[in-house]
């Protein structure tokens, strides 16, 4: 149900290079997650449902059946911790890798209004664009790097036919 159109021959010939055609799914898209994790905060602090508080561990009981935070009793708890959740002591034991992805905005002449997909990414956002990623284990920080710059560079230039500034 998501395949609209499966092109044999090239498409979109003046943004990709693509002698194969390609592609073309419906119902799919791009999530804004800051602004989406921005708007969900305010309806749960609307509706007294999240402490705006820095978690502190050590504060957290269980027993067999209720989880004890605070003053608050409940059944279950989910730890949305990103990179913080390697200092967590609940779940010291369940063995999970960061990994970090970066992306690049690009300014284009040519205008998009399909993500363009191959390995990596082109989304048209905000009257520019978004590319990516790359996918780096060893990342534990939020900066930038050349590395990637170059990694999703690459990416890009393998499909990607109108020029572009980062």
């Amino acid at each position: 149900p998501f395949i609209k159109k499966i092109a044999t021959n090239s498409v979109y010939t003046d943004l990709v290079d693509n002698p194969f055609g390609g592609v073309t799914l419906e119902h799919t898209g791009y999530v804004n997650t800051t602004v989406m994790l921005a708007a969900f905060r305010d309806k749960l602090l609307t509706q007294e449902c999240l402490i705006d508080d820095k978690f502190n561990h050590d504060e957290l009981n269980f027993n067999s059946s209720k989880v004890f935070y605070k003053g608050i009793i409940g059944k279950k708890i989910i730890f949305a911790d990103g990179p913080s959740g390697f200092g967590n002591k609940w779940v010291e034991k369940i063995r999970f890798q960061a990994l970090k992805g970066e992306v690049l905005q690009l300014e284009m002449e040519m205008k998009a209004e399909v993500i363009l997909n191959r390995n990596g990414f082109v989304l048209p956002r905000d009257g520019s664009y978004i590319a990516g990623s790359n996918y780096d284990k060893s990342g534990n920080d939020w900066e930038p790097t050349q590395k990637a710059r170059v990694e999703i560079k690459e990416k890009i230039g393998k499909f990607l036919k109108a020029d572009y500034k980062v």
